[in-house]
């Protein structure tokens, strides 16, 4: 009750919305009902099926208006392997990734914040093990305080509290609620601003059968063998889509740079399709698309695909 009235104090003392201050408040609340049932072992985890990709998709998607607000790269990885559907409590499972991306994209002023999402092998029978990551280029924490960020309504310094909010909650609920999920949570981090930090944690669930969404699918008739030219200054974006491409058995080229993709396509390489990021450095993807089209690079209706040549200076279709 503490943070409440902590919480309160501040939420008077600022310009808000009315239905900003109910919302700051319900979260609160919110978070000391779960932490009390979970310390009262009142906590009741659902077992149902549930489409992995969704539920991680779905978190993912609610912080991406956040993200782009704070001009911040939000990726999401899934290692092939990962089991389509599983039995379990999706909710709580968005509940943890929720806490842990929210937290990361608040401490973190540049750069990215990653989720990747992996198999363990080390799972019991019957059993799925699912490692999941999440990787910032943040602010850090220090290697002596990394102990305390776990502990109920702490941080790792109040200088953090005061300046980024919070009630210390979260981490702790997550923790808990991996832990009645069979699995556990740490956070690696040097406590170098920029290099960030990296909160990991396990869940041990059920498999279950669900039909893959036919893009997922490894066989893709209409992709298999095309060329595909990926343009992004982000390598987890580089490392997402590669994977993609060439599960789907396409044949993938990374450029790092729009520079580094005009070389090679003035090097005299072709490709059937372009991926390219639209924010990028120097040269955004509209202007990069835009200066191949009008310039040397055309699609070519009699070749079917991407080509460059020294006198064209109009697409040709």
């Amino acid at each position: 009750m503490n943070a409440v009235i902590g919480m309160t104090s501040l939420l008077l003392d600022t310009e808000l919305m009315p239905v900003q201050r109910e919302y700051a408040l319900l979260s609160i609340i919110n978070d000391i009902l779960d932490f009390s049932k979970i310390e009262a072992g009142r906590v009741e985890l659902e077992n149902q099926p549930f489409n992995l990709r969704e539920c991680v998709d779905s978190a993912v998607s609610l912080l991406s208006n956040t993200a782009l607000k704070k001009g911040l790269e939000l990726s999401c990885l899934i290692i092939p392997g990962v089991p389509a559907a599983v039995m379990g409590d999706e909710t709580r499972l968005r509940q943890i990734l929720l806490n842990l991306l929210s937290n990361s994209l608040k401490f973190t002023k540049s750069g990215e914040v990653a989720l990747t999402l992996a198999q363990e092998a080390s799972a019991a029978p019957g059993r799925h093990e699912l490692h999941f990551s999440v990787r910032d280029t943040g602010i850090g924490i220090p290697p002596d305080r990394l102990d305390r960020l776990f502990q109920s309504f702490s941080q790792a310094d109040s200088s953090t509290t005061h300046k980024y909010g919070g009630t210390g909650l979260g981490l702790a609920i997550s923790k808990r609620l991996s832990e009645l999920m069979g699995g556990r949570m740490w956070v690696e981090s040097t406590g170098v601003p920029g290099q960030g930090s990296t909160f990991h944690f396990t869940v041990q669930l059920s498999p279950t059968y669900a039909p893959l969404r036919p893009f997922l699918q490894p066989a893709q008739v209409d992709l298999y063998g095309k060329r595909v030219l990926i343009v992004d200054d982000n390598e987890t974006n580089q490392r997402i889509m590669a994977l993609q491409t060439k599960a789907w058995g396409m044949a993938a080229r990374v450029a790092k740079s729009p520079q580094e993709a005009l070389e090679i396509l003035k090097g005299g390489k072709t490709f059937d399709i372009g991926l390219i990021d639209y924010q990028m450095p120097d040269m955004d993807g509209s202007t990069l698309a835009a200066g191949c089209r009008t310039s040397r690079w055309y699609w070519s209706a009699r070749w079917g695909e991407m080509r460059w040549t020294d006198n064209c200076l109009r697409p040709t279709c």
